[in-house]
């Protein structure tokens, strides 16, 4: 909420101090932070009034009705009459309302060791068989040598590559598939 707090500051030049801070944690210290602080920029975006907790409030209000409204509500995978279906539901409508995407693909992810259903594949975008099978063997690229499991990195950064492996990471895991496939005589 000090980020909140501060991101107001930024628009109308209060100095809050340790007693404000506690009042706004106090109000609207519930509040998802990311929520909160685009409140305040739409707030000064189409209103001069001094920002108060109530005006957050009542913005990150209608953004979570928003949400879903404009949601696909697909109900939950559960039987109806099973004691957890309702907060199961309610969760479901929490994690829309906080704008985080709700996939019932995901709910069947792949325990270790097991294909995954064609479904989770789906959901995982195009590429997933690729990153998956890449990122099953250790990275053969002299700058990064990155284990199974790791993505690769840049030599000389610890960033990610955006991708996830390096293109001689997945040469080497089609080697192996091969070397798999191919019997010994």
């Amino acid at each position: 909420m000090k980020r909140v707090l501060a991101r107001a500051a930024a628009f109308d030049n209060r100095r809050p101090d340790p007693l404000v801070l506690e009042a706004w944690l106090a109000a609207i210290g519930d509040l998802d932070p990311t929520d909160a602080l685009d409140a305040v920029v739409a707030h000064y975006g189409d209103s001069v009034e001094w920002i108060k907790p109530g005006h957050i409030r009542a913005r990150v209000k209608r953004v979570r009705a928003e949400r879903l409204r404009s949601a696909d509500l697909a109900l939950p995978p559960a039987d109806p009459d099973a004691r957890d279906y309702g907060p199961q539901l309610r969760k479901l409508l929490g994690e829309i309302a906080d704008g985080r995407t709700v996939s019932r693909a995901l709910d069947s992810a792949p325990t270790k060791g097991t294909e995954p259903p064609a479904e989770y594949i789906a959901a995982r975008g195009p590429g997933y068989v690729r990153r998956r099978a890449a990122l099953a063997v250790p990275c053969p690229l002299v700058g990064c040598r990155m284990g199974p499991g790791r993505p690769c990195r840049a030599p000389g950064s610890r960033r990610s590559l955006t991708a996830g492996y390096h293109p001689a990471r997945l040469d080497a895991a089609r080697a192996e598939l091969d070397a798999q496939e191919t019997p010994w005589t």
